[in-house]
């Protein structure tokens, strides 16, 4: 049985890239609320693959390294 995914992040397509948005962009849906920016919501986008269903951006990742 599949997994239902709680929600669908905002993706598009640059060229041949398809590129979503950091899951703190919304930190109420976000895993990870926590390590979003302190002034407000994260507006960053990421590179993906096909099957990439949420991701963080390397700033929000870099901000749980310091916990």
């Amino acid at each position: 049985m599949s997994k239902q995914l709680k929600h669908v992040w905002a993706t598009k397509q640059i060229g041949k890239d398809r590129v979503m948005i950091c899951q703190n962009s919304n930190p109420v849906f976000s895993k990870y609320p926590e390590w979003g920016p302190e002034d407000g919501i994260c507006e960053s986008w990421v590179k993906v693959g096909q099957e990439a269903a949420a991701c963080l951006c390397s700033d929000c990742v870099q901000r749980s390294l310091k916990v």
